[in-house]
């Protein structure tokens, strides 16, 4: 039985990690070519904020430096209880290009940032919408070199996921799996070569669209009514016959989402079941797959040393070592320490156990609470 099992566990880690190399080598990075003086349109960067007092000042010194000049930057502030408005009207004096929006009332049925950003889409006069989340701060060329990868690989939609950075131990444990899931399962050559909705991956802290594209698929307004409004747009460019490119921007973005395990806890409940699609079959396959490739050798490899069976500890405890290698692969890629990559059969506990409760609040109807709101 034991042999069966390692040999069965062995073969998809075994076959993981083929893919997960097979799957970085094949995502693309950011063009370093610039764009020419010619070709370039203005760029509305748009940034939804609710109670970020602690991070908005970060996230506009870090835009308004930016080599990409032909730029405005929007921020809206979502009706915040803190200092977010009165520290970006004070920016606003100090750089023209930042403009403060005052947002209005969260009407019925909608989610707060997609009401947000829809606010922002009437303002803005850019050829490009980049959405930026409050909580990131950016290169320099940034902006450059997006428009550039956007002209040159005619994407409609142009998304991708920053590096994390975190301050506490459960943000690094279950952050860093936001692109070590996508190098696991999807195909990334099929996000931009294929049409298939399917195979597409969109990310809300990054989202350059061509605003054309965007009012094509009706923008927040028609496609952003999700609690996962970000891969809703995605799909909607798909089928509207149009092109989505996910790009690595790990060396471009950094991000820091979360202040507090809670924080952590709740903002990975509210979207993780959503972004299985609501699929309790999926959801089932995640739970198991990833008990059974990264804390089930553990468990038998720490039994078989307690009950003095070295060969049993031995084979499950290489089949552990592996587990961390894929993991690591994927942390070296994409700017996560590896030390945080020797955790990740507590990082897999942490996503079945949010998992299971994102789905069990949808199931009996409690809703989610996310910065002072609570949605359905």
């Amino acid at each position: 039985m034991w042999t069966t099992l390692w040999i069965v566990i062995g073969s998809l880690l075994s076959l993981q990690t083929l893919f997960v190399i097979w799957n970085l080598a094949h995502w693309p990075r950011p063009a370093r070519t610039s764009t020419t003086a010619g070709t370039r349109p203005l760029v509305s960067i748009l940034i939804p904020a609710r109670n970020e007092e602690s991070r908005i000042e970060r996230c506009l010194a870090s835009l308004v430096v930016q080599t990409y000049e032909a730029v405005e930057i929007l921020v809206l502030d979502d009706r915040s209880t803190d200092r977010t408005s009165e520290l970006v009207a004070h920016i606003s004096t100090q750089h023209p290009r930042v403009r403060l929006l005052r947002g209005r009332e969260l009407p019925p049925g909608w989610f707060g940032k997609t009401h947000a950003c829809h606010q922002l889409s009437e303002a803005a006069e850019g050829e490009y919408l980049l959405f930026l989340d409050a909580d990131t701060t950016h290169a320099p060329e940034l902006v450059e070199r997006l428009v550039a990868t956007a002209q040159q690989r005619q994407s409609d939609l142009l998304t991708g996921f920053p590096r994390v950075v975190n301050r506490i131990r459960m943000g690094w444990w279950v952050t860093s799996l936001m692109t070590f899931v996508i190098a696991m399962h999807l195909p990334v050559r099929l996000v931009e070569r294929s049409p298939d909705p399917k195979f597409v991956a969109a990310n809300g802290m990054l989202m350059l669209f061509r605003r054309s594209a965007y009012a094509a698929i009706g923008g927040h307004a028609t496609c952003g009514q999700h609690i996962v409004e970000d891969m809703e747009m995605g799909k909607a460019i798909k089928r509207a016959g149009l092109r989505t490119s996910l790009v690595d921007i790990s060396r471009l973005i950094a991000v820091e989402m979360y202040d507090t395990p809670r924080d952590v806890w709740n903002g990975y409940t509210k979207n993780l079941y959503a972004g299985l699609g609501r699929n309790p079959f999926l959801l089932s396959f995640v739970v198991l797959y990833y008990l059974l490739l990264f804390v089930l050798p553990l468990v038998l490899a720490v039994s078989g040393a307690l009950l003095g069976d070295g060969q049993t500890a031995g084979r499950f405890l290489l089949l552990t070592g592996l587990g961390l290698v894929v993991k690591a692969i994927v942390d070296q890629r994409f700017g996560v320490p590896l030390r945080w990559s020797m955790a990740m059969p507590l990082s897999a506990l942490l996503l079945v156990a949010i998992g299971l409760n994102s789905a069990r609040r949808s199931w009996s109807r409690l809703g989610y609470s996310w910065k002072g709101r609570t949605y359905q």
